[in-house]
C-alpha cells in the first residue's frame, strides 16, 4: 500500500484512500522545484502503466510562475486540465506521532483539538491531513497507533491553486514532495516492504531525506542546503565564476580532478546534516534494524565523487534508483530525454501515480 497524502482543492479537504490507476485513466504529475519544472503523464492500459509524455525545463528567474508552466504544457503538448501538485518548504509540515489507538472517525474528532501541539501554526491557517500507518510487516504491532500528519498554510495553498488557475488547468489533489518522493520508490522497489531504507532526494537549494520502515515512511527531514550551495562554494575558495563553478561540478571523473580536496570541503556541511538526521531517527528507534541501504535521486546524485563520500562518511551503502524503469515508454517520448533527466522525475511520478 502506498501512502496517501494531503488532499486539497482550493481551500477544502476532500479524502480518498490511494488505488492507483485505473483502466485508461490519464494523469499528470507536476513537480515545480527550485531550479526546474518537471511534469509527466501517465496512462493505464493493457495492465501497464505508460509514460505518454513528459517534459522538463529550467526555471526563468523573475518570470511569471503560470506563464513557464503554460510553456512547459505547450511544448510538450499536454492536454489534459486536471493536474496533480506537490508542495515543500517552510509553509508545509510533516510530522510523524503517535496516538493511543482509536478509529479513523475518533482519530478525525480528536485531532481538531490536538493538532495545534504539533503545528507551529493556528487551526485556522492551515489545511490539515492525516494518514494512520499500518503495522509495518513481520513487526510487533504496537500498543500505539502512527500517523502521518500533513498541513499546509491556507494560503500557500490558495496562492499555488490560483496560479493553475490563471491558465485554466484544475488542481485535483495536492501532495508533498517527500511523500511523493516516498511513492515513486516504493512502486518501483517492491523489496522496500522488507527492509529499512533511506531515500535522499537532492534539489537545487534543498536536500530532502527520508526513511522508510519496511514499506511505512516514518522519518522525513528537509536539509537547507543543495547544489547552489555547492556551487557557491566552490566560488568563493577558487575565485572563479557561476560557469566555471558549474563546469567542475559536472567534470567526469571528479576523483581525479585536481579540485578534489575543495569539492571534499563543499560536501562536509550536507554529509554532517544527513549522519544527524539518521542518528537522530535511530536515537528514537533503537529497537530497528539499521538500514540496508541509501538510495538517491535529484540533480547531485549524478555527482559521483558526493556519492562516494557519502557511503565513505556515513558507513551505508549508497545506490541509485531510476523512477522511469518500470514504466512502459510511449511513441511519443524521446527515451534518450526521457533517460538523461530521470533523476528530476520521482516526485512528478509519485503524484502521478497517486
Amino acid at each position: 500500500m502506498q501512502i496517501p497524502f494531503i488532499q486539497a482543492l482550493s481551500s477544502k479537504l476532500s479524502r480518498k484512500e490511494q488505488g492507483g490507476l485505473s483502466q485508461n485513466q490519464v494523469t499528470i504529475g507536476l513537480d515545480i522545484g527550485r531550479a526546474h519544472i518537471n511534469a509527466i503523464q501517465l496512462q493505464k492500459a493493457s495492465g501497464s502503466i505508460i509514460i505518454d509524455k513528459y517534459a522538463h525545463q529550467q526555471i526563468i528567474p523573475n518570470a511569471p510562475p503560470s506563464q513557464q508552466i503554460a510553456q512547459l504544457f505547450t511544448s510538450a503538448q499536454m492536454l489534459q486540465k486536471n493536474i496533480r501538485i506537490s508542495m515543500k518548504g517552510q509553509g508545509v509540515i510533516l510530522r510523524f506521532i503517535s496516538f493511543p489507538k482509536m478509529t479513523r472517525e475518533e482519530f478525525e474528532s480528536a485531532i481538531q483539538y490536538e493538532a495545534e501541539k504539533y503545528l507551529p501554526f493556528a487551526m485556522s491557517e492551515v489545511v490539515l491531513d492525516f494518514h494512520i500507518c499500518e503495522s509495518p510487516q513481520g513487526q510487533t504491532p504496537q500498543k500505539n497507533m502512527d500517523v502521518i500528519l500533513v498541513a499546509a498554510r491556507r494560503q500557500e495553498v490558495l496562492k499555488l491553486v490560483k496560479t493553475f488557475q490563471e491558465i485554466n488547468l484544475q488542481v485535483e489533489a495536492i501532495d508533498v514532495d517527500a511523500i511523493a518522493f516516498s511513492n515513486a520508490f516504493l512502486h518501483v522497489h517492491k523489496e522496500a516492504k522488507e527492509k529499512v531504507f533511506v531515500l535522499i532526494d537532492f534539489g537545487a537549494k534543498d536536500v530532502n531525506v527520508n526513511i522508510i520502515n519496511h514499506g511505512i515512511l516514518c522519518f522525513s527531514r528537509d536539509i537547507t542546503f543543495g547544489g547552489y550551495d555547492i556551487t557557491q562554494f566552490l566560488k568563493r575558495k577558487l575565485q572563479i565564476g557561476d560557469q566555471e563553478a558549474l563546469a567542475i561540478q559536472s567534470t567526469p571523473n571528479l576523483s581525479q580532478s585536481p579540485h578534489v580536496d575543495v569539492l571534499k570541503q563543499s560536501f562536509s556541511t550536507l554529509i554532517q546534516e544527513i549522519k544527524i538526521s539518521i542518528n537522530y531517527f535511530y536515537n528514537q528507534h533503537a529497537d530497528l534494524e539499521k538500514p540496508s541501504a541509501i538510495y538517491v535521486n535529484g540533480g547531485l546524485a549524478r555527482m559521483e565523487l558526493l556519492i562516494e563520500t557519502i557511503e565513505k562518511e556515513v558507513g551505508i551503502p549508497v545506490k541509485h534508483w531510476n523512477s522511469v524503469e518500470p514504466f512502459v515508454v510511449g511513441p511519443e517520448v524521446k527515451k534518450d530525454e526521457l533517460e538523461k533527466h530521470h533523476s528530476y522525475l520521482p516526485v512528478c511520478i509519485g503524484l502521478a501515480l497517486r
